[in-house]
């Protein structure tokens, strides 16, 4: 199943939607609530794993959004890197060292990755990773969501 969350496609990705994996929470009485199975590339204020409630679509195929009901302590970042920059790779393996996964696709002459930060990984070393590559030239990165729980 599908989520289609609404984008403003006036935003630096150009896209007025995005669609992303969920499934019904089998625990869950309650109808409508579905946990999501991938880390969003473009959305903010959500991560793998949350949890969230949602109502059909207008065409029946898909679902909306409607609101979070738990998160799962993930967080996402989105990184932006030439394709042809052979750099980035040491930097992706520290990351999946550190404990993220990640999903990328095609963003014209760039690769776009969504970096899912689990719940256990430090989240201050991999932030630190990812303006380490960013200070070096290698990536940009913005925060979509950050669930862990931060230090002050």
């Amino acid at each position: 199943m599908k989520l289609n969350l609404k984008l403003d496609a006036k935003d630096w990705h150009g896209h007025g939607s995005e669609s992303i994996w969920i499934e019904p929470l089998a625990d869950s009485s309650e109808e409508g609530v579905f946990r999501l199975l991938n880390t969003p590339y473009f959305a903010r204020g959500l991560s793998w794993g949350d949890v969230v409630r949602v109502v059909p679509s207008d065409d029946g195929l898909r679902f909306e959004f409607k609101e979070v009901v738990s998160r799962s302590g993930h967080s996402t970042y989105r990184i932006l890197v030439d394709a042809n920059d052979q750099r980035f790779s040491e930097i992706l393996t520290q990351l999946e060292a550190l404990g993220s996964s990640f999903e990328r696709i095609d963003f014209g002459a760039r690769h776009l990755y969504a970096l899912d930060v689990h719940p256990e990984a430090d989240i201050y070393q991999v932030y630190a990773s990812l303006e380490g590559g960013e200070r070096l030239g290698v990536l940009e990165f913005e925060e979509g969501h950050v669930g862990h729980i931060l230090r002050r």
